[in-house]
């Protein structure tokens, strides 16, 4: 089965996937069971050597405004920040959502003069995908920092309030909607891929600490981030107006976000 999907040219994740869905529903065929598949994990190693690795575009600061602006459009103040937001603190989707109000943490002497956000805190016995709990992300950034103000309010409503409040179904199907609209063939998941190529392709975080900043363990996980012209690829591909309709967002959103 497994050659049967390379044969056809599908990419690696399709036979990970279909080995999950055995292991899944079949215990006994994992690890730790019973019956072995060898053939099969042997044709996995095989196609992962064959089939280069696929990472998603980075896109830059400007599309982000611009994806931005259509929730603004459709009355989602909040969303529009937390799409920013996850630019800027290489948020996965689900940290994103999962994001509380006080989950703001104000500038304090000594410490980080800027706001900072904290993720999977331990106090709601939350974890992340690394299984890590209290991760911190200044939110510094020379493009962010003008959004202090829209930070400051958003701290002071109820600490457990969701700062986007709804589920991911929804979330993805505003987001592909957007990017339908504007032409622009990003993911929500795109967001950590560009905060991270965006630091490194503008010169403002060095490679270690975009580590760091992502809660990557490895540093071969952030080696792709280093690759700073596939920001640019990613932008030249986009049809020209569609490039400068995002720089004319970029323009307008920041003080619309403060204003809404």
């Amino acid at each position: 089965y497994m050659n049967f999907l390379f044969s056809l040219g599908f990419h690696v994740s399709k036979g990970e996937k279909s080995m999950a869905g055995i292991w899944h529903f079949f215990p006994e065929s994992g690890k730790y069971g019973e019956i072995k598949l060898p053939r099969s994990l042997r044709s996995l190693k095989g196609w992962r050597k064959a089939t280069p690795r696929r990472s998603r575009l980075p896109y830059p600061w400007q599309v982000w405004c611009a994806i931005a602006v259509e929730s603004l459009r459709d009355g989602l103040v909040r969303l529009a920040f937390g799409l920013l937001l996850a630019v800027e603190a290489y948020l996965r989707p689900s940290e994103l959502l999962g994001v509380r109000c006080g989950d703001f943490l104000a500038p304090a002497p000594g410490g980080v003069d800027a706001w900072v956000l904290l993720l999977h805190p331990s106090s709601r016995s939350e974890r992340s995908k690394v299984g890590s709990q209290d991760d911190t992300v200044p939110l510094d950034s020379k493009r962010f920092v003008a959004l202090a103000p829209m930070i400051e309010a958003l701290s002071r409503r109820p600490p457990h309030e969701p700062l986007v409040g709804m589920e991911y179904s929804q979330f993805l199907e505003l987001f592909n909607k957007w990017c339908r609209k504007l032409r622009i063939p990003a993911q929500p998941y795109s967001a950590r891929h560009s905060g991270a190529s965006i630091d490194r392709a503008t010169n403002e975080r060095a490679l270690d600490v975009v580590r760091k900043r992502g809660r990557w363990r490895q540093m071969s996980s952030v080696v792709r981030y280093d690759k700073t012209g596939r920001v640019n690829d990613a932008w030249r591909a986009l049809e020209t107006e569609v490039r400068a309709y995002c720089l004319e967002c970029e323009k307008v959103l920041i003080p619309a976000l403060l204003t809404g």
